[in-house]
């Protein structure tokens, strides 16, 4: 519940389904009256209509629509506002008998906040809303997100029926995307029609769609070769300009996602203009794609040439060495004789060739030949027996080069690219020599693509660093709101005087208290400190733990996910990909065997077609509902949904504020040949594999998850968590070693969070001085860099145009930290952010060497994210833990189901230890307050994950399940032991 309550459907005269509490901060955010809002119940009669009157108010604001009866509203809001008027909840005793009463405080609510009833008039203009939202997205979670959004606007209460918003939606979207599919359709020549339909053909089985869908093999010269060749396809299908309007890439890419789920058959069914649009989002898509497949198995190709290389020239190096010994004695030789006067110079040469023979002197002639052009002489001459590896690689980038059939390099070819260290190696009369100049040319082309110095055209990742950031027109409209919404300052010059005048303040106070921190020290010129590695937990606080663990019920996966999505409906969120209309009772009860059932296939990651053995299903089912209803969207949906329910339960506050966070990434082997799987010789051996990225909140769930590069540093990922949910309200969060920057900490201080990573590096991190000349006493020996807080502030409004695009969602975090942190030539915001990080970090150090409450709360949080790796390698059994899937969207579906199962166990058991609390509690035996500091949901010993699994519905006698020693008891007959 961060930001506002979530728009739950139903019943508009009940509470949403599943609010069984709020924690404080949402009580105090949505619940609170006004002064406006007490002095219109004060004028009320009698306390039980004061207090009704005032509940009505609070549910109309908060949710926008009004409730039958306040005495079902969640105890915890008629607490909080009941409080407020000095009353008791039992005072709502003898509200509602007289239904004259309810419409009259309807009237006066409704005037009280202007707000209406939902008219035939406002259905129509909703309509035509939803109409112009389809154009951006198709997730019917979205669209009900800004269904809701503008009911708020327009000051209208939610419609009445359980369904109505549900069915608007789908009319909309249905209505906007033929509006959308006919326009597309209309801008295409007949020629590009008949192309398009050509896509759809099968030959020999296998359509070019379905060939132009195929996730790229792992980096080789032939799957780069392929991959060029299908580039070419695609963009020779392409029309030569196209403009797709209001039209969202993010609309396209789920256009996209249906293309490829579908069969060329069934493409070929649908109406001529949605085919020919769908086809097209597809291609437009497949091609950066492909671009920047061809360009990864690229960097990847002539990296490992040139590792390869590199060993070979080591190698040369230690063999140089001793021909260089051999060459110093055999001159020796050669000297003696040339300074020997008693021999003549005609006989010279014949005695030389006596002393050393022309055999052992031509060998250490031709040894040190590559040497004359220095060290990259010698990565030349190592290229040699790499140059068949390398010519493969080239092949698709000098294709003109190799089509005139060239021995030589041609007299144009250009030479201004050639870096000074190679001149020497290359250059052979005056010309440079192919060989040479094409490794050259392949090593910088490699280092200028890492470094964004070279860009590529039709690339989403290969872009300038600022592509996708506010123009400068729209940052001016956008930069007023964006300073209200941080609480910024428009005078950089005031903000880093301030915020240097803070830090002076800090480093005072922490060198003057350096002398009385039994865990920080001054030791050789360096700051150290002792590290927290475990926690002390107190013995009563384990003595809980076992207790609470003791009384779980002991429970199949299969029925724990059924019995959870009883509570919370999270199956609702995996909806079908092409579904125009709400799926029917019957239709949801026919398939939901087969959902879990393929969510316990993914998770475990045992595959469709051993699931479906064991729980005697059909695997075609199966496999059906994996392509039509699992996919990114609907499965981080799903994940909201569970989060936003265990943010509801009374017990959750309990672990945690849900304001802290913490990421790390767990490794696992990748079986199958794919270009996003890497080496990682201390993680995988002689394998490849991939890193499952995720973040987790201080409640214990885990709020997001993505697959990543396992060889690129962990930091470049961090912000993608953070900014792509809106479940958690996340102030300060946590990583280990791996997960900073200076840019990051740069980007965390404009985005308005506080970044806290435990630096296990800390001796060798440089801190810097917020004033040049002041004394810092103990702490002057490492603060050995000034600030340049001039830079910060000039650049001020930069770093703040970036933050507000990331947040915006305009650009993709992690390509442009990834982009930031390997440019070469620093732009003013690159320096401007990489100074303000250095400020950041600075501050963040002296604070974590200071507060030991700070270090614990890192540890606590990087600790919970350790238990919920050993969950996920726990439940990820299957296959070794090895994925055995090609592409990236079936990788990512993989994890993302795996952390929705992580989530409902973390539901369950939550909602089960408030029960095992309560009967500890009726036995004598409360759980002290303290202890629930230390205790986490991430309990799962009580979880049968291995063995037959069966996909019925639990039959439960109560609501929850007994819990098993009172089981244990009442099986226990008179007169014998328990």
């Amino acid at each position: 519940m961060a930001g506002r309550l979530t728009l739950a459907l139903g019943d508009p005269g009940a509470p949403p389904a599943g609010a069984a509490g709020y924690d404080a901060e949402a009580l105090r955010r949505f619940f609170t009256l006004t002064p406006d809002d007490r002095a219109l119940v004060g004028r009320a009669p009698g306390d039980h209509n004061r207090l009704g009157l005032a509940l009505l108010l609070a549910w109309a604001r908060a949710e926008h629509r009004l409730v039958a009866a306040p005495a079902t509203l969640p105890p915890p809001v008629i607490a909080h506002v009941a409080a407020q008027l000095g009353l008791t909840p039992a005072a709502l005793a003898g509200y509602g008998h007289r239904p004259a009463t309810h419409t009259a405080h309807v009237t006066l609510v409704c005037a009280h906040l202007h707000l209406r009833p939902f008219t035939a008039r406002d259905e129509h203009r909703l309509r035509a809303f939803l109409e112009g939202a389809a154009a951006h997205t198709g997730n019917t979670a979205a669209l009900l997100d800004a269904a809701a959004d503008w009911l708020a606007r327009e000051g209208v209460l939610r419609p009445l029926g359980e369904t109505t918003l549900e069915r608007l939606i789908y009319g909309a979207r249905a209505t906007a995307e033929e509006a959308l599919f006919a326009a597309v359709a209309a801008g295409l020549s007949d020629a590009e029609r008949a192309a398009f339909d050509a896509l759809c053909d099968a030959d020999n089985g296998v359509s070019p769609v379905a060939r132009l869908a195929a996730p790229p093999r792992q980096a080789s010269a032939p799957a780069l070769e392929e991959t060029c060749q299908r580039l070419v396809q695609v963009r020779a299908a392409l029309p030569a300009a196209l403009c797709w309007g209001d039209i969202t890439p993010n609309r396209r890419r789920q256009w996209a996602a249906l293309v490829r789920r579908q069969s060329a058959q069934a493409l070929r069914r649908y109406p001529a203009a949605k085919r020919h649009t769908l086809l097209l989002a597809f291609l437009g898509v497949r091609q950066e794609e492909l671009t920047d497949a061809a360009v990864e198995m690229f960097d990847a190709l002539v990296s490992r040439v040139a590792g390869a290389t590199g060993e070979a020239v080591r190698e040369a190096k230690l063999a140089q060495a001793e021909a260089y010994a051999e060459g110093a004695r055999l001159f020796r030789g050669v000297a003696e004789v040339l300074l020997d006067e008693a021999i003549p110079p005609a006989a010279v040469r014949a005695a030389v060739f006596r002393r050393v023979p022309r055999e052992q002197l031509g060998a250490v002639v031709a040894a040190g030949a590559p040497a004359e052009g220095g060290e990259m002489g010698l990565f030349c001459a190592a290229l040699a027996g790499h140059f068949r590896q390398l010519r493969a690689v080239a092949r698709p980038l000098l294709r003109t080069l190799f089509a005139e059939g060239r021995v030589g390099l041609p007299p144009t070819a250009p030479v201004g690219f050639v870096p000074t260290r190679w001149d020497r190696a290359i250059r052979r009369a005056g010309r440079p020599e192919r060989h040479a100049w094409e490794a050259c040319l392949l090593l910088e082309v490699r280092a200028a693509l890492r470094a964004g110095d070279l860009t590529v055209t039709g690339s989403r990742r290969y872009t300038p660093w600022d592509t996708g950031l506010y123009p400068p027109a729209a940052w001016a409209a956008r930069r007023a709101s964006w300073q209200a919404e941080r609480g910024v300052t428009a005078d950089g010059s005031a903000a880093v005087a301030r915020a240097l005048a803070e830090l002076d303040a800090l480093t005072g106070r922490v060198a003057a208290g350096l002398a009385t921190n039994a865990d920080a020290r001054i030791s050789k010129g360096k700051l150290a400190l002792t590290a927290l590695d475990r926690m002390e937990v107190p013995p009563e606080t384990a003595q809980a733990r076992d207790a609470l663990a003791g009384l779980l019920p002991q429970v199949d996966l299969p029925e724990l996910l059924m019995e959870v999505d009883r509570w919370t409906g999270f199956t609702r969120a995996l909806t079908h990909l092409t579904g125009r209309r709400a799926p029917t009772p019957a239709h949801l009860a026919a398939i939901r065997p087969a959902l879990f059932a393929v969510l316990v296939a993914e998770a475990t990651n045992l595959g469709l077609a051993t699931v479906a053995r064991s729980a005697g299903l059909a695997e075609g089912q199966l496999a059906r509902v994996y392509d039509w209803y699992f996919r990114e969207e609907t499965l981080r949906q799903a994940i909201a949904t569970l989060i936003a329910h265990h943010r509801t339960l009374p017990l959750t506050a309990r672990f945690g504020a849900g304001t802290t966070s913490s990421s790390d990434g767990v490794r696992f082997g990748v079986a199958a040949s794919t270009l996003n799987a890497r080496h990682h010789p201390r993680y995988f051996g002689m394998r490849r594999g991939v890193t499952v990225y995720s973040h987790v909140s201080d409640q214990g769930t885990q709020f997001w998850i993505d697959v990543v590069n396992c060889q690129l540093r962990e930091a470049t990922y961090v912000l993608d968590g953070l900014l792509y949910q809106e479940t958690l309200p996340i102030q300060e969060h946590y990583t280990d070693t791996h997960g900073y920057t200076d840019i990051l900490f740069g980007l965390f201080e404009v985005l308005g969070y506080r970044f806290a990573p435990r630096l296990r590096d800390l001796p060798d991190q440089a801190l810097a001085r917020a004033r040049a000349d002041a004394d810092y006493g103990a702490l002057d020996a490492v603060l050995r860099q000034p600030i340049r807080g001039d830079l910060i502030a000039r650049h001020w409004d930069e770093p703040h145009r970036l933050g507000a695009s990331l947040k915006d969602g305009l650009a993709v975090p992690s390509l442009v930290v990834a982009k930031l942190q390997a440019l070469q030539r620093q732009n003013p915001l690159q320096r401007a952010l990489q100074e303000l990080g250095r400020l950041a970090k600075t501050r963040h150090i002296l604070q974590y060497v200071d507060d030991r409450a700070l270090r614990r709360r890192v540890l606590v949080g990087l600790n919970k994210q350790e238990r919920l790796h050993a969950l996920a390698r726990t439940i990820c059994f299957g296959r070794q833990g090895r994925f055995g899937d090609r592409g990236y969207e079936a990788q990512l579906n993989r994890a993302s189901a795996l952390s929705l199962v992580i989530n409902a166990l973390i539901v369950w058991d939550t909602t089960y230890l408030a029960a095992a609390a309560a009967e500890l509690a009726r036995r004598g035996q409360p759980v002290p307050d303290a202890a629930w500091a230390h205790l986490t949901p991430l309990l799962w010993e009580h979880v049968h994950l291995v063995g037959q699994y069966r996909f019925e519905e639990p039959v439960l006698q109560g609501k929850l399940r007994p819990l098993r020693a009172v089981v244990a008891e009442e099986d226990v007959a008179p007169g014998e032991e328990a």
